[in-house]
């Protein structure tokens, strides 16, 4: 049997969220854990938390082939939790749909509930087919987000279940670099996915111009504790001039050519950096970040990226407008608040007033940028 915590909600809860937090501490889901934590902000939420280690990745793989060459039917023999009240939503939050095998009788949850929804945060459009016998685990809910918004229309065509797109996002409230702005000490800020070209490049100008770059120098696959990192990432963009941003996995071959929006760009706005890399050539990405400059082109695999860079801080009125416009549209567009909205329009949901409170801070940060702006002109 897997072990469970219910961390309930002091005024009383409509909301379940099962969270995979302590199953999976990996650095990629962190940002997820983060959106788990602030609908307890957003709403009245209780988080259930599986305990026990979530199933490696080589073991999703076997099973994927089981059913596969087998048309087996995933079966979830662990008992679930004991949950001894309704709910009006259960919320799955998932990195992949690999989360929800092992969690036991998924039934158990989504039958408290008078709404299920599920989020996946990763689902390509060519792993689509070939996964099917876990998409099928989809179905048992009223609607499925995801991220990938490419293979929106494939899985919903293969569950039978309304999927629609749900933008990352990021704790604009956390990341608002303040007003006045901290000082930017970092010149260039590169995390995750890189080139090596450009990261040689860039560490080159580190020790010919004395510029700080900073980058990862190790793989790590887990976090101490999730929300420290957010804090610790946020810390560094808003004291960062300018961030690495390129489209999602942009040298991933799971891709098969299909351009997304990454959390980079969201992470890079909210701390108000100029962004610089390839940015996704896919209509969300013109949808959510259809302003000028949002970010500087700048080729994954250049040799020399000193030439963009060079250009903008020979413009600090562009620069200055850059940031501005990337602080006001995340405060107004693109904090977490704006896609549990999302969450509970598909859940047919009222928003409670916790929500419109947390829109009233980030409208009154948005409305400091605006004069900043303006003082400039």
């Amino acid at each position: 049997m897997i072990p469970f915590t219910l961390q309930s909600h002091p005024a009383g809860a409509r909301v379940l969220v099962v969270s995979q937090r302590r199953r999976a501490p990996h650095i990629s889901r962190c940002t997820l854990y983060e959106f788990e934590h602030l609908i307890g902000q957003f709403d009245r939420a209780d988080v259930l938390y599986p305990e026990a280690p979530a199933i490696s990745i080589w073991k999703r793989r076997a099973l994927r082939r089981g059913y596969n060459w087998f048309k087996i039917q995933p079966q979830q023999r662990r008992a679930a939790p004991l949950i001894d009240r309704d709910y009006d939503l259960v919320f799955f939050c998932c990195e992949d749909i690999g989360d929800l095998l092992g969690l036991g009788p998924i039934a158990a949850f989504l039958t408290r509930a008078k709404k299920k929804v599920c989020y996946v945060e990763e689902l390509w459009a060519a792993d689509v087919p070939r996964r099917e016998h876990e998409t099928v685990l989809l179905r048992q809910f009223d609607h499925v987000l995801l991220s990938c918004a490419g293979a929106v229309e494939p899985l919903s065509r293969q569950i039978g279940v309304p999927v629609s797109f749900l933008a990352p996002s990021v704790d604009a409230v956390t990341f608002f670099p303040g007003d006045p702005p901290v000082p930017r000490a970092i010149d260039v800020y590169s995390m995750g996915r890189r080139s090596p070209t450009t990261h040689q490049a860039l560490l080159r100008l580190g020790r010919e111009r004395g510029w700080f770059y900073v980058h990862d120098t190790y793989a790590a696959n887990r976090v101490i504790e999730p929300l420290e990192h957010r804090t610790l990432l946020a810390n560094l963009v808003k004291h960062s001039k300018y961030f690495v941003a390129n489209r999602a996995k942009i040298d991933h071959v799971a891709t098969k050519g299909q351009e997304e929006i990454g959390s980079r760009h969201f992470e890079g706005a909210a701390g108000g950096a100029v962004m610089i890399g390839e940015p996704p050539r896919c209509q969300t990405f013109l949808d959510h970040f259809d302003w000028q400059d949002a970010v500087v082109p700048m080729s994954f695999n250049t040799d020399w990226p000193e030439d963009v860079i060079e250009a903008l801080e020979a413009d600090p009125a562009r620069v200055e407008r850059i940031r501005c416009d990337n602080l006001r549209h995340t405060l107004r567009r693109h904090d977490w608040v704006y896609r549990w909205e999302q969450v509970l329009t598909a859940a047919e949901l009222p928003a409670l007033a916790e929500l419109q409170e947390r829109k009233r801070l980030l409208e009154r940060l948005a409305s400091l940028v605006d004069r900043r702006a303006l003082a400039r002109v």
